[in-house]
């Protein structure tokens, strides 16, 4: 299965990444890229409140595990929060029904599949 992971270099994105590399074809997305991001894997470096990257990224998917998040701090306006954690959601989801990504796989699923 072609998975996209947004919010990838996150903690809890890179176990996602360790339990589903194994199996599944992995394209991980974050707006900065990481050390932690394993070798021979695909990697786009943009933004979830991006359309036109998420048109692109989503294209060929079979699947998305949306972990994109702005968290609050010092250093994050409530807009730039609001624009990845509400409008990035969004653009996430009409973009993945869009490409015809399945939104019905759980993700015990995709563990056992």
């Amino acid at each position: 299965m072609k998975i996209l992971i947004t919010g990838a270099s996150s903690t809890v994105a890179q176990k996602v990444v360790d339990v589903l590399r194994p199996h599944h074809e992995l394209t991980l997305v974050d707006v900065r890229y990481s050390r932690e991001f394993p070798p021979n894997i695909q990697k786009l470096i943009g933004s979830v409140s991006d359309r036109r990257f998420m048109q692109q990224a989503l294209r060929g998917r079979d699947a998305v595990i949306h972990m994109a998040i702005a968290h609050e701090d010092a250093a994050t306006a409530d807009e730039e929060r609001w624009e990845v954690n509400v409008r990035g959601a969004l653009i996430t989801v009409q973009e993945a029904v869009a490409a015809g990504v399945k939104t019905d796989i759980g993700f015990l699923d995709m563990v056992r599949l």
